[in-house]
């Protein structure tokens, strides 16, 4: 989420519509959105403030909070899949589960081309015996 504007910002552009500017002029003036121009006014009546709102969640809702005990859960339920392992958790949604894997370091990606290529280098041995 990006950053609130200033509050210096927002009182110096209610003032200017407080002089008797129109929403648009001010919003081609500052160059701020005149939607967000309303919301800085209905903001002011209901708070009696232009002040930004803190407090609010920044990034993705952290329903796996200790990385540790997530690890061991995933050694311990490797052969699941991701569904299963959300299943397991509870509350939780197998995207969650898969982005946390990944913050761990393991992942699931099954790497049949190291099989191939493998196979691929004995086979070239039995190939050029042959010719």
């Amino acid at each position: 989420m990006p950053r609130p504007y200033s509050l210096d910002l927002r009182e110096r552009v209610i003032s200017f519509i407080d002089s008797g500017e129109k929403v648009s002029s001010a919003s081609s003036f500052f160059k701020v959105a005149q939607n967000t121009i309303r919301n800085w006014l209905s903001l002011r009546e209901e708070t009696k403030s232009l002040a930004p709102k803190e407090g609010y969640q920044k990034g993705h809702s952290h329903k796996i909070r200790d990385q540790e005990a997530f690890k061991q859960f995933v050694h311990a339920n490797a052969g699941d899949t991701l569904e299963m392992m959300a299943q397991k958790l509870g509350n939780i949604s197998d995207t969650t589960v898969g982005r946390n894997m990944i913050k761990i370091g393991y992942t699931r990606k099954k790497r049949r081309t190291d099989m191939l290529s493998a196979a691929k280098k004995s086979d070239h041995s039995i190939y050029s015996t042959i010719h």
